[in-house]
């Protein structure tokens, strides 16, 4: 079958965006990707009945999508060598997991409903055809990287549904399958040339090992300022973090994997400063008798990793950038939670004036990017958001001094306003969390001073342009 070309509707824009213009931007740099462990191809199961395969052009335009703007955010999967074993039909494992993939990348991306021959293909459709056709693989006896995978690409979709329980399960079944293939040994060699198209397994490793802190860690976001428990699925099901054991950054570096991968380890290096530190992990976080000093010390070196380097993607940018400022917002929670804090501290870190500096600071880089940038980190980015800027809601609802300003100068109330303003895109989709930071939002900005009446009004056509400055359309005060 001739490969068919992604309808426009889903050309969703180049792998990255680059800064530095003189930068390849080509998908070579993120495709040099490692092989995994050896993979003996199993035939391809009886899942082509025609009322309930997914076809192959369907399967086709979704890769190319996940090629255009996932790979970034999911180095673990050739495109080509995929869509050569489901050409062939070789590889059963291999339809499984496209399958999983293609739920996934259509949940994350919000892709509509693919039509063909009158038929409409949705991303639960495609999840449904891949836990049926996975029903025929061995793959708990028989585990393999296209498994973990499946298992990490299920895990994705129904987190994005919002099936939680779920995506729990398929998080551990991935992480458990990962262990008995032992990736989280680092003596064990990978590979690199018994199966093309996959990652490395170490890769695939570090993924699990990246994406389980992810889902423990965000969660406390409902309960607000006032609650600062533990996160994640720590808080529903009482669960602690299962991959204890800090990865190893070096032996994942030592491999070629291009730019993509060097992201995801740029990332994984923020947790490995809390995994590093002798403050054990935010599931544990309440009980463990930390003191302002350790506190302050894991606040420094947050503060002094430097910025991604500009040839990642986009994407891997703007998910460190917000990953670093959330973790330093969840660390300043729990000073202020131990009583930590003083408004005559010498260190800003041990201030209520914290949360805004941290807001700033986001507003200042992430002006940089688009909404849209953010939509292949999914959900995740917007949590992360959401909590810096709901906890500096809730410090200046709990301290009205801080919405105070000098004459013509940016303040709390505008830094609050600011990133509202900002992911609002992505709280439209979310019900819960807009209708809360929008209602926190406004009575901020009604309770602050209006700077309209701190100018100095000496002529009236000075006035007039300040009038221009200060309200913004429809005489929105900005």
């Amino acid at each position: 079958m001739r490969r068919s070309r992604m309808p426009p509707q889903l050309r969703l824009g180049p792998l990255s965006r680059l800064y530095e213009k003189d930068v390849p931007a080509s998908l070579e740099n993120c495709h040099n990707v490692d092989s995994a462990a050896p993979l003996a191809a199993r035939p391809l199961p009886n899942i082509k009945s025609k009322d309930s395969s997914i076809p192959l052009v369907i399967l086709e335009t979704i890769i190319e999508a996940y090629e255009a703007r996932m790979f970034p955010v999911w180095p673990v999967i050739g495109t080509e060598t995929l869509l050569q074993l489901l050409r062939t039909g070789e590889c059963g494992d291999a339809y499984v997991a496209a399958t999983a993939l293609c739920a996934a990348t259509m949940a994350q991306l919000l892709l509509p409903p693919m039509i063909v021959q009158d038929r409409t293909f949705t991303g639960q459709e495609i999840e449904k055809e891949c836990t049926r056709a996975r029903a025929f693989c061995d793959y708990r006896e028989r585990p393999d990287l296209y498994a973990v995978l499946t298992s990490f690409f299920l895990h994705v979709y129904h987190a994005k549904v919002d099936n939680q329980n779920s995506a729990l399960l398929y998080i551990q079944e991935a992480i458990v399958l990962a262990r008995l293939l032992r990736l989280d040994d680092d003596e064990l060699q990978c590979s690199e040339k018994d199966f093309e198209g996959l990652a490395n397994g170490k890769v695939i490793y570090l993924l699990l090992w990246v994406t389980e802190r992810y889902t423990i860690c965000p969660k406390s976001i409902a309960e607000g300022f006032a609650e600062s428990k533990d996160r994640g699925y720590a808080v529903q099901y009482g669960l602690p973090i299962s991959l204890h054991h800090t990865v190893s950054l070096s032996s994942i570096q030592s491999h070629k994997g291009g730019t993509c991968i060097q992201g995801l380890v740029n990332l994984a290096s923020l947790f490995v400063i809390f995994d590093s530190s002798s403050i054990p992990q935010f599931s544990r976080y309440k009980e463990f008798p930390v003191s302002k000093e350790q506190l302050v010390t894991l606040e420094g070196r947050f503060a002094d990793t430097p910025a991604p380097l500009k040839h990642l993607s986009v994407a891997q940018q703007a998910d460190f950038l917000a990953t670093k400022s959330w973790m330093q917002t969840l660390l300043w929670q729990q000073a202020m939670c131990r009583g930590f804090l003083s408004s005559a501290a010498s260190c800003d870190f041990m201030t209520f004036r914290y949360p805004a500096q941290v807001c700033q600071e986001v507003l200042r880089r992430i002006k940089l990017f688009s909404t849209e940038d953010l939509i292949p980190l999914g959900r995740d980015q917007l949590v992360k958001l959401f909590e810096i800027a709901n906890t500096l809601a809730d410090t200046i609802l709990c301290n009205p001094q801080l919405a105070k300003r000098s004459t013509g100068e940016l303040g709390p109330p505008d830094y609050l306003h600011g990133l509202y303003q900002f992911i609002s895109p992505m709280l439209e989709l979310d019900g819960v969390f807009d209708s809360m930071l929008r209602q926190k939002t406004a009575e901020i900005l009604l309770r602050a001073p209006t700077r309209f009446w701190q100018l100095d009004h000496s002529t009236s056509s000075e006035n007039e342009g300040a009038i221009e400055n200060v309200v913004g359309i429809g005489g929105t005060v900005i």
